[in-house]
C-alpha cells in the first residue's frame, strides 16, 4: 500500500510496512548510556546469541537478515519492503529505518545496539566490526574521514501506530517485464 503525506518529504513514495505497527519495535529508551554501552536492558544480546552462533576465525554471526525478518527481538525490527531490508529502530517513541546493511563491510544493522554519541546524537553499533552509523544521517559516527554512509529512510507513523517508509522510487524490480511472454501489439482500427 502506497501513500502521500504533505511535508518536506511529500516527492517521497510512502510504503505500509505490512503486519507491523510501532507499538511491535522494541523502544531503547529504557536507560540513555553513552557511546560506548547501548541504550537497552543488560541483556539485550542474550536474545541474538539463542539464534545465531558464531564463525571460527571472525565475529560475524552465522545467520542470514532474511531469517530475522518480521521477528520480533531486542534489537531491531527487520523487514522487507519495496526491494530492501530495512531496519526500524525506536527511540523515545521515534521511529527510524536504515538500510540493513553497515556501509563498511555490509553487516546486519538490525542486529546492532542503540547508543548515544556525546555531540552527535543516536547511533547504530554494527556487530560485525563496531562501526557506528548516525540514525539521523546515516554518517560514520566514531570513525571520522570515512566517506561511507548508510542509506536512510523517513519515516511516517500514522494515528493507529501504522509505520510507513518513504522511497524515492518504487523497485524496478516491480516492473520486470522480461519473465512475461512478449505481446504482440494489435494496431488500433481506424472506421
Amino acid at each position: 500500500m502506497m501513500t502521500s503525506f504533505n511535508g518536506p518529504d511529500e516527492k517521497k513514495i510512502y510504503m505500509k510496512v505490512l503486519g507491523v505497527k510501532v507499538s511491535d519495535i522494541h523502544d531503547w529508551t529504557r536507560s540513555p548510556k553513552p557511546c560506548g554501552r547501548h541504550i537497552g536492558t543488560p541483556d539485550s544480546e542474550v536474545d541474538l546469541d539463542k539464534k545465531a552462533s558464531t564463525k571460527s576465525n571472525d565475529s560475524k554471526p552465522n545467520v542470514s537478515s532474511e531469517e530475522l525478518i518480521g521477528q520480533r527481538t531486542e534489537k531491531g525490527y527487520l523487514v522487507s519492503i519495496n526491494d530492501e531490508l530495512i531496519a526500524l529502530f525506536k527511540v523515545q517513541g521515534k521511529v527510524y529505518a536504515i538500510r540493513d546493511s553497515c556501509p563498511h563491510a555490509g553487516g546486519p544493522l538490525s542486529m546492532g545496539d542503540i547508543e548515544e554519541l556525546p555531540g552527535e546524537g543516536l547511533c547504530v553499533r554494527c556487530p560485525w566490526h563496531q562501526w557506528t552509523i548516525l540514525l539521523e544521517t546515516g554518517q560514520v559516527g566514531e570513525h571520522k574521514g570515512r566517506k561511507q554512509a548508510a542509506v536512510i529512510f523517513p519515516v511516517k507513523v500514522s494515528k493507529e501506530g501504522e509505520i510507513y517508509i518513504g522511497f524515492d522510487a518504487v523497485s524496478n524490480r516491480f516492473f520486470n517485464l522480461d519473465k512475461y511472454p512478449s505481446v504482440d501489439v494489435v494496431p488500433r482500427r481506424t472506421w
